[in-house]
């Protein structure tokens, strides 16, 4: 009875974490018909895309903060409704303005769906299963990319080889091989060999799953909260610094006419640079002693 019931009040904020992410990938789904809507360029696209991030990076510990404090259901279902709003405004907008209001609203309410989704589930679930948990509710958000690689990180990481430090470290290794690989081969092997990069890039992305129990375990429990929103913290940071730029790299144009070859070529270093970047802090993680430090 306590296994349904807590998968039920899982689900609530998890399926509320889908539809944030639905809304964080909707722009590249809609870049054309809204460059061509509102005649505007792929940088701008860009910025649009990455000012959820903005809303969204810098509400994280605050709202940590305020879900440690007023509770996951009150502050799941406040930001929902601004999700919401942000939403509509998106939807009404007849000029750029409104637009990127709407979008900063949508990156502010979707700030708490993560952050709470793992709150109620260390609330209701053991915390050996925190890292297939949390690897659950990140397919739930992706629903593709990760649909093989963040369930599967989560059971190795807690069932067979009962560490986060050492999958997470050696997934970090093959995601940075696979994006060298990719730097070093575009435009020189088939698109079935590119497709398949791409799909290694999305599986070994997995392991940024374990981030978030490996967060939670090393901190008191009533700090859960503030603990993943520091954590999740970082990957959003990125996502806000990078969005515009590499749309302005890639050059779209109002329209949505594609960029030249050697501009989308040239989108590929920011993109290795990062994965290398965050490689080296890897081997920088501990864990908890009462896990199975590395």
């Amino acid at each position: 009875m306590r296994a349904g019931r807590a998968l039920l009040m899982w689900s609530i904020p998890a399926g509320l974490f889908l539809v944030a992410f639905f809304h964080r990938n909707a722009p590249g789904v809609m870049a054309c018909d809204l460059m061509e809507a509102f005649g505007v360029t792929g940088a701008v696209i860009g910025l649009l895309s990455a000012t959820y991030f903005y809303s969204y990076a810098g509400f994280m510990i605050p709202a940590g903060m305020l879900i440690d404090a007023f509770g996951a259901r009150r502050m799941v279902a406040a930001d929902g409704a601004v999700m919401g709003l942000g939403t509509l405004a998106m939807g009404a907008a007849g000029g750029p303005a409104l637009l990127f209001a709407g979008r900063f609203a949508v990156g502010l309410g979707a700030t708490v769906t993560f952050i709470g989704t793992l709150k109620i589930a260390a609330a209701w679930f053991p915390a050996e299963r925190l890292g297939l948990l949390s690897a659950v509710t990140a397919t739930v958000g992706v629903l593709g990319a990760l649909i093989a690689a963040a369930p599967l990180t989560g059971f190795v990481s807690d069932s067979v080889v009962r560490r986060r430090k050492a999958p997470y470290v050696a997934l970090s290794v093959a995601l940075l091989g696979v994006w060298a690989v990719f730097l070093g081969t575009l435009g020189a092997v088939p698109s079935w060999l590119v497709a398949a990069l791409f799909f290694g890039i999305g599986v070994f992305g997995g392991a940024f799953v374990l981030t978030w129990p490996i967060g939670r375990e090393v901190n008191p429990p009533e700090l859960a909260g503030i603990a993943v929103a520091v954590v999740n913290l970082g990957g959003f940071q990125g996502a806000a610094l990078t969005q515009g730029p590499i749309g302005a790299v890639l050059g779209l144009r109002p329209g949505g006419h594609p960029p030249e070859p050697p501009a989308a070529r040239d989108a590929r270093p920011q993109c290795v640079a990062g994965a290398g970047a965050g490689h080296p802090r890897s081997y920088l993680i501990r864990t908890a002693h009462q896990w199975h430090p590395d």
